[in-house]
């Protein structure tokens, strides 16, 4: 047992894109960029309770990580971490989450909570050892991170904050789509009903197409709400475009090297869009 066992199961690779998501969805529904004491306190509410969400992640899945040669060798999975000390580390970074969010208020507070219990409780426990389509729900985690970094700023909900969250929503699927055709034996070997397991590599990639024309489509209809400007639209021409080329070569050709290529430019188009969203507006306020 070591530290960066622990700094593994933590999950950072997805702590990180996070709060991106929720500082651009506090930079855009302020009337000014936030104050630096209010994006830090975001910051720690945020990551603290997706890592925590992380850390029980890995609890939930720890039957199932020994079954694949991907995650065998994660800290619990390997028996390097006890159980009980990931349960326990994973409850706490929740609920040190909880005063940094509450001093944000109460609804943020309710989003970073609900974020966490999504992720942990209804996607990870109940619908992925069942359900190709949980990844689907799953995607609302990401979803209320996007809210609670909106409300940080005591804006109201609006149309824009809706779509924003739904941006989240519709990426999730498409992203763990590709990544699950990567690794289908390995899940097929788990017993765990991804898409690619029970559809086909065909069937999936079908449904990553689809999603991922929709998810141009809500994209775009930030810039025709008067949303965002040019910088925006620049941006999710180029974004949305390599985005949906590399998910229509990917059901031409449903192998692996091809998901992985989709996948990767996936969180490409994620981080992409928001960046490009918070320059839109902040480049309109100067």
């Amino acid at each position: 047992m070591s530290g960066c066992d622990y700094v593994r199961l933590l999950k950072l690779n997805i702590v990180g894109p996070l709060l991106l998501v929720a500082w651009a969805a506090a930079v855009v529904a302020g009337s000014a960029v936030p104050a630096w004491d209010r994006l830090l306190l975001l910051a720690a509410a945020g990551g603290l309770s997706s890592a925590g969400a992380s850390v029980l992640n890995h609890y939930g899945d720890r039957r199932l990580d020994v079954l694949m040669d991907r995650t065998k060798a994660r800290p619990l999975a390997a028996s390097k971490v006890r159980a009980s000390a990931v349960l326990g580390l994973g409850l706490a970074l929740v609920a040190l989450s909880i005063p940094f969010s509450l001093w944000l208020g109460p609804l943020v507070a309710a989003c970073t909570l609900a974020g966490a219990f999504v992720y942990v409780v209804i996607y990870t426990l109940w619908l992925k050892p069942y359900s190709p389509l949980s990844v689907v729900v799953g995607g609302l985690a990401g979803s209320f991170a996007a809210l609670s970094g909106w409300f940080s700023t005591n804006a109201p909900l609006s149309w824009t904050a809706a779509i924003v969250a739904a941006l989240v929503f519709l990426w999730t699927p498409a992203h763990f789509w590709s990544f699950a055709i990567v690794h289908h034996r390995d899940y097929q070997r788990a017993g765990i009903p991804t898409l690619a397991v029970v559809a086909g590599t065909k069937g999936a990639a079908t449904c990553i197409l689809l999603t991922s024309v929709l998810l141009a489509l809500v994209s775009f209809l930030l810039y025709l709400l008067n949303a965002f400007g040019s910088v925006y639209l620049i941006g999710t021409v180029f974004l949305a475009g390599a985005y949906l080329v590399s998910n229509f070569q990917l059901w031409r050709t449903p192998k692996q090297e091809r998901a992985w290529i989709s996948y990767k430019l996936s969180g490409v188009f994620l981080l992409g869009i928001f960046i490009a969203m918070m320059l839109d507006v902040l480049l309109a306020r100067m």
